[in-house]
């Protein structure tokens, strides 16, 4: 069995675990319309992961007038001319919109969605558990064997 550096046994797709509407102002479904849109031209896992979730619900999205990856932080968009972005606390910090108390679950990475300058819902993404994942680890940590492995070389 092969680990890689972090030990993880998992799929290597991001999902959306769940969503959590901060701002009722908006409905659920209209703001994952909008973060989906948003996130429609970026190549990032946890784009993809958004665009998963909503398509999954049957929401359908429209293209964004303007879109702008910014790295390490999220994406900002224009969508049926509101101000969308969707990314990490920093995004939020960097474009001095107020970040929610409400913070993400252990394990989960939070993606949180932003329209016209308000946080409206945060995403909490993970990879999943391949079938049998736990077993091996298990397995292998019982046992004492390690082979290091480095790919960058």
């Amino acid at each position: 069995m092969a680990l890689d550096k972090t030990r993880t046994l998992t799929e290597g797709k991001s999902r959306v675990q769940k969503a959590v509407v901060l701002d009722e102002s908006m409905d659920e479904k209209q703001q994952l319309r909008l973060a989906a849109a948003a996130d429609r031209r970026s190549a990032h896992s946890f784009a993809k992961a958004v665009i998963d979730y909503v398509t999954t619900a049957g929401i359908e999205y429209p293209q964004p007038e303007t879109f702008e990856a910014i790295q390490g932080r999220g994406v900002r968009a224009t969508v049926e001319s509101k101000r969308v972005f969707v990314g990490n606390a920093a995004l939020l910090k960097n474009h001095q919109i107020e970040r929610p108390f409400a913070k993400g679950e252990a394990g989960m990475t939070t993606v949180y969605i932003a329209v016209e300058g308000r946080t409206v819902n945060l995403l909490q993404i993970a990879d999943q558990l391949r079938p049998g994942g736990t077993r091996g680890y298990r397995q292998t940590e019982s046992q004492r064997r390690e082979a290091h492995c480095d790919a960058n070389r």
